[in-house]
């Protein structure tokens, strides 16, 4: 008798590398790099769900969630971290209550769920790829008071440099959204669109983007980082010589 199982939720890195042909090192840079997103199984963690306006809700979230990106860099170094704040199916920030104990994740509780697997496989099989193996087309002077992005060239005074340099670092650290919290001491209390207003010629708003709900970033792809990356490289030449421009197919 033929059963037909469920959909599997998540894979272990280990089966996605294997499905991939690279090594699991390979896929911890591709999610540091912001390419990969990666999750983990908990169980009744404490947390504060953050609003805009600044307050927070509290509950108690149990199943898959989102790892945040630079939290995985002392899983290359040493294997194992701990971590104090994990992200939501929509990508926000889910902080630790005070009174909730690190979490610690080791290597072989890191998974790559079916939805985000398919997500890398599709850009990396599609037209997107080609973007990702383009040179990277955002270039700053060492002070950021000049950047230039897909030919158009801004030219900042000191606060506005400040805010490009913190999201850039932000944008190479895999967090390229920044809540406007995280920019205040460069915007000085102003807001963004306040401190960049003057800036119509090219306009700011082709090298800043906002997700509406208060977070800003520049606007960069997320897998950029690993242009230059072999490993990456050749998983996107894998799949365009496979599969064109089609979804891969996933047990």
């Amino acid at each position: 008798m033929n059963m037909q199982l469920p959909s599997r939720r998540y894979y272990y890195l280990d089966e996605v590398a294997a499905a991939w042909n690279v090594q699991i090192r390979d896929l911890l840079d591709f999610a540091v790099g912001g390419a990969l997103r990666c999750s983990t199984l908990v169980n009744n963690i404490r947390v504060q769900r953050l609003k805009e306006s600044g307050a927070a809700d509290e509950e108690c979230i149990s199943g898959l969630q989102g790892i945040v990106a630079q939290d995985l860099i002392e899983v290359i170094r040493t294997g194992v971290t701990s971590v104090r704040q994990l992200r939501d199916q929509h990508d926000r920030v889910l902080a630790f209550t005070s009174d909730q104990v690190d979490l610690d994740v080791a290597l072989e509780h890191i998974m790559v769920t079916r939805e985000d697997r398919a997500r890398f496989e599709a850009v990396a099989g599609g037209e997107a790829a080609q973007q990702t193996l383009a040179p990277a087309t955002f270039k700053h002077r060492a002070d950021y008071y000049e950047v230039t992005l897909s030919g158009k060239t801004y030219t900042f005074g000191p606060a506005q440099a400040g805010v490009v340099r913190k999201l850039h670092e932000a944008f190479l650290a895999g967090e390229p959204w920044c809540p406007k919290g995280y920019l205040t001491e460069q915007t000085g209390g102003q807001r963004l669109v306040d401190l960049f207003k003057r800036k119509k010629d090219p306009s700011w708003r082709d090298l800043i983007v906002s997700d509406g709900r208060g977070r800003w970033r520049l606007n960069l792809d997320p897998s950029e980082p690993l242009a230059s990356n072999r490993a990456y490289r050749r998983v996107v030449r894998m799949f365009r010589k496979m599969h064109g421009s089609t979804t891969i197919s996933i047990p």
